[in-house]
């Protein structure tokens, strides 16, 4: 029986803590001993992975492709370069499923190129100028794209001011690792256990990482902002949503939600957007950009 995923991250986690500790022993033979033997290892398991994979794609190319959507065996998969889907049609892939939640904000994003590693994108309508772009890249698109294409090590907005690589320079070593497993430059998302339901045109606030959260829903679309008026800094809960117009119970300032929260009657002033993920039934939000204050 195969252990359960949690069971697998944890694993995972451990392998990179091992990996990690072996790195920083001193310059050995016992050190390189080690390095040695682990990369042979992955070597064998992969020879004996490609046979599988040849073996799956001649006589069952479906199941192969099924395969390939399981989070760990993509990854394997990728680690050997072994698998079935290009590179742009996965990064395509990742674009699409954070497509929805930009164009609920008035924006959009396209891929320019790929090349070496970086992946290079154009941010468009609200997203491109926007404040909150720089997040939307970081926290949204970055999640997406290494979600689906872990091997892209820099996503880089054409338009906007570059944002910082989200990945370091991998020697073949630390390549072994699984991209998922925590970096102090990656961004952690939180699942919104306690979802409060919601019907169209009403909102909600739910709280987490002890942040505030103002989740509302429009049509079947989700938007978080932070639960604060940028005017007044006083609760948005209880304000009166008119259409997409969210007015401040506090000041009465209006900001229009699908518009990535801009006021229509202050263009100084606009709410301040929450990357949000909706994966089936969850609804996912990143938790760094919860944590910071503005400034």
């Amino acid at each position: 029986m195969l252990p359960a995923d949690q069971e697998l991250r944890q694993l995972a986690a451990r392998t990179d803590q091992l990996l990690a500790e072996i790195e920083g022993l001193p310059e050995t033979r016992v050190r390189a001993t080690a390095v040695e033997a682990i990369q042979a290892i992955v070597q064998l398991y992969g020879a004996g992975l490609a046979r599988i994979v040849r073996q799956v794609e001649e006589h069952d190319a479906a199941l192969l492709s099924r395969l390939a959507d399981d989070e760990l065996i993509a990854h394997l998969l990728i680690l050997h370069d072994l698998h079935p889907v290009e590179l742009a049609t996965r990064v395509g892939m990742a674009l699409e499923d954070v497509r929805p939640y930009l164009q609920s904000h008035g924006g959009n994003v396209k891929l320019v190129d790929i090349t070496d590693g970086m992946l290079r994108v154009r941010l468009e309508g609200n997203c491109h100028g926007c404040p909150s772009s720089s997040m939307t890249l970081k926290l949204a698109i970055e999640e997406a794209v290494h979600t689906r294409a872990p091997e892209i090590e820099r996503v880089e907005a054409v338009n906007p001011t570059p944002t910082p690589p989200v990945t370091g320079n991998f020697v073949p070593l630390s390549s072994l690792r699984r991209r998922d497993a925590p970096q102090d430059n990656r961004t952690a998302w939180t699942t919104i256990a306690d979802l409060p339901v919601l019907t169209p045109g009403t909102m909600g606030v739910v709280e987490i990482d002890g942040a505030a959260l103002l989740l509302l829903k429009l049509d079947d679309t989700f938007y978080a902002y932070r639960n604060e008026c940028p005017g007044c800094g006083e609760s948005l809960e209880g304000g009166e949503l008119s259409g997409n117009v969210l007015a401040c119970p506090g000041c009465a300032a209006p900001f229009d939600v699908r518009q990535a929260g801009r006021s229509p009657a202050d263009p100084t002033l606009f709410l301040e957007p929450i990357p949000l993920l909706v994966d089936g039934k969850q609804v996912r939000v990143a938790v760094p950009a919860l944590a910071g204050k503005r400034g």
